[in-house]
């Protein structure tokens, strides 16, 4: 019966510094979605404790979104993305899906653009 304790108390003390562990791990950026209008750009904010110099940006679709070195994504078609960030020193990342979306005014100046251009 001892045995049984101990092995219970044993695997309960793993599981404990499991969970602590995996929720103490520190986030890379606030945001996890983002609405952004085409031609518009956002800032991502990243960790407290971390600075732009200790992470990486990446975006997953370049033709929807861009982000630069310091987390700025410039919306540049619609769609939907992914831009991820990187912790250089741990390897931990986060993502944060980006919407591009096109205002309806937008697309009434695009459609007259090319009415205007098909006159011609």
């Amino acid at each position: 019966m001892k045995t049984k304790s101990k092995a219970l108390a044993l695997i309960l003390a793993v599981i404990t510094v499991f969970t602590m562990s995996a929720s103490a791990s520190a986030y890379v950026m606030s945001e996890r979605y983002m609405t952004v209008y085409y031609g518009k750009a956002v800032q991502l904010h990243i960790d407290k404790d971390l600075t732009m110099d200790d992470v990486t940006f990446v975006s997953s679709d370049e033709r929807i979104a861009s982000v630069d070195e310091n987390g700025l994504v410039t919306s540049n078609g619609v769609g939907n993305c992914t831009i991820t960030c990187t912790n250089n020193e741990t390897g931990e990342s986060d993502e944060c899906e980006i919407h591009v979306e096109l205002l309806w005014w937008k697309m009434i100046e695009n459609i007259l653009y090319f009415l205007k251009n098909l006159v011609r």
